[in-house]
Parts: structure tokens; sequence; C-alpha cells
């Protein structure tokens, strides 16, 4: 037998010769080996990447297609339907956003309950001074109603407990915070009610407080609290007095709490270019040095009602009448929120006094406006 070089099987190379041959058929069988790996190799991890992808996408569409179909649908027969993603590895099942949020984990809220005089109002109700969205109370549910009644009536108990043992001029224990929520729901409390209030008798009247918070207290005293009477206060709630944010908290609060028992008119002194000059700022600046809780302030006054009825025969208003007031219906129709004009006939409303000895109108020279 002849080697392919020449050589004969009994040379002493003939070992060599084969040990060649062999050499190159393995060299050339790992070779193809190799290839063949290197091309597996590659295939599982582009089939890796894929079903990873593939999973990925599955999952998001499956989450946007539950939370889309929950929001849109309202028949329940649609809300019960099982919404499928079909893939030909997982198949994924949700029926309410509440099986998407306990799909993924979530992070667990560890705070310490805070006592109820001490916890911001947006801590027990939620959606009044922040987002809605971030509520976990629906609007208008028992349980925010609950709990803004539970704010109310802890806010009017600690402005009213102890009142024969307090001093004329005792702060009360108010914090930022709840007088801003106060201001912001009394004045959409407010806006709900005509510009003309339409009252039927009994019903106690009250004038001028101008910030005498221990006299209010003492009115109620003797009159009776809220829901037991119903009270008509004619304005002038600040200004003058040391305690005008006591006095805004209550009727406030009051108000809020028991809307068909207390009814609020405006007064001249409820007006930003009023109230920054005889008291109600310098009070805000003091005590909770803030500027933004005296503009809210004066916002829930523009949301304030005008005048009112009381039985179709006592008209109740905090100044005068005007020459420019023809129909009641002028009254019902000013739009609020409003600022008070110079002039006109919501001026004179406000502003006007009485003048014995006179017949018709004239300017108010000493109070050089209406």
């Amino acid at each position: 037998m002849a080697c392919p070089n020449g050589r004969s099987p009994g040379d002493s190379r003939g070992f060599l010769c084969r040990y060649e041959v062999s050499e190159s058929v393995e060299s050339a069988n790992m070779a193809k080996v190799l290839k063949l790996s290197s091309r597996m190799r590659s295939r599982c991890r582009l089939g890796r990447r894929a079903l990873l992808a593939a999973l990925t996408i599955a999952g998001y569409l499956g989450i946007l297609t539950a939370v889309c179909k929950q929001r849109v649908t309202s028949a329940p027969e649609q809300e019960s339907k099982h919404l499928h993603l079909h893939h030909k590895h997982p198949t994924f099942h949700f029926n309410t956003p509440d099986d998407i949020l306990h799909t993924f984990p979530t992070k667990t809220n560890s705070k310490k309950t805070t006592p109820l005089s001490r916890r911001k109002p947006w801590d027990i109700i939620r959606g009044g001074l922040r987002s809605p969205r971030s509520s976990p109370l629906k609007q208008n549910s028992p349980k925010r109603r609950a709990a803004q009644e539970e704010l109310l009536d802890d806010i009017i108990a600690r402005l009213t407990s102890g009142i024969t043992n307090k001093k004329p001029g005792t702060t009360g224990d108010m914090l930022e915070s709840e007088l801003r929520y106060l201001a912001k729901h009394c004045g959409r409390t407010m806006l709900k009610e005509s510009s003309l209030l339409e009252l039927d008798a009994p019903i106690k009247i009250v004038g001028d407080i101008h910030g005498q918070f221990a006299d209010l207290l003492r009115l109620l005293i003797v009159g009776g609290f809220p829901p037991q009477q119903k009270y008509l206060f004619l304005g002038d709630y600040v200004d003058r007095g040391p305690q005008s944010l006591e006095v805004v908290a209550l009727l406030f609060a009051y108000k809020i709490r028991y809307p068909d028992k207390i009814y609020l008119l405006r007064g001249n002194h409820e007006c930003m270019a009023t109230n920054e000059a005889y008291g109600l700022q310098s009070e805000c600046k003091e005590r909770y040095n803030s500027k933004g809780l005296f503009r809210l302030i004066n916002g829930a006054f523009n949301c304030m009602p005008i005048a009112a009825l009381i039985n179709r025969k006592v008209f109740c208003v905090h100044g005068g009448l005007s020459p420019n007031l023809q129909s009641l219906d002028q009254i019902r129709n000013i739009r609020r929120p409003v600022k008070v004009p110079d002039d006109g006939l919501l001026c004179d409303l406000l502003w006007a006094d009485p003048k014995e000895n006179q017949s018709g109108y004239s300017q108010n020279i000493d109070r050089a406006i209406s």
C-alpha cells in the first residue's frame, strides 16, 4: 500500500505519514464542530432574547389592556370578563386593577398614626387640598364624609371647649393647614347657595363681630349652638378685634358642618382692600407668617352671598340700598366669586349707610365710597 506522498508502508516515515493524514482530518472535523457550536450559541442567545422581549411586551400589554378595560367599561357583565393576552409561552389573566397591584409587590407605608388634632386636614380627607387622583377615598363617599365630620367636630370642640375658663383674647389651638382647609371648603359650600338667600323663620340674626371671639362665644351660649339654632350673620367678621382668625375658623367650620343651620352674608370688611389695612393681614403674618393664608381667606369672602330675604318679607343686607337696585333678580344674578368694586350695586349693598332727614340718595362723604 502506498502512501499519498509516494513512500512505502514499511518505510520509517510511514508513521509520520499516517499521523499527518489523521491530524488534517481531525482539524477539519473540529472546525466544523466549532462552526456548528457557534451557530447554535448565537441562535440560543437570539432565542433567549426574543423570549424575554416577548414576555416583557406581553406583560405590559396585559397590564395596559386590563387598566383601559377597567376604566372604559361600565357594565358589571363587561367588568367581570377575564382579559386574556394569548402568547405561545404564558397567558396573563387580569380581572380588576387590584389584580394588577397584587401581581407586583409594592412598598407598604409603616408610618405611625398621629392624633386627630395634630393631623393635617389632607391627611384625613384626601382630595380637599390635594389632587383627587391621589385620594384613597372617593368624592362624597360615606368614609370621606365621616372623616370630614370628625375633623370639623374636633375643630369646633377645640374652639368652644372651656369657654368659661378662658380669658378673652386667648388664642385657639389652630393649625395653618386647618385654616386653609376651612377657607377652601367653606368657599365651595357658599358657592352652592344663591347670591340672594331665601330663608324661613325662626332664625336669629347677628350683626358685626369684628374679631371679638369672646363676644361670639358669649352670644352662642345665650342663643344656642348650631344645629339646635339657626343663624344669619350679616358680615364684618374680621378686623379691629384681636381674634379674627378664631371667628372665621369657628363660623367656617359651622358652615361646612351644618350648611342649613348657619348663613354668612358678606360685609364691607370681607374685602382684601379693606382687611389688609384694618387687622386681618397683620394677624396672619404675626401668628402664621403666611401671605397665602390671607389670600385664601379672602378667596372664601369672595364666595359669600350678598343679601337674604326672610319669609319673602324681611330684606337683610350688611350695608344699605342702592339707586341701581330695581329688582331682587339683580342680586340673584350677581356671579361669584366676585371682588367688591368701587361703585355700583354691589358696592352700595355693602357700604351704603342710612341718613336721617334726607330723601333720596347722596354721596357718602364720611366713608368716601358709595
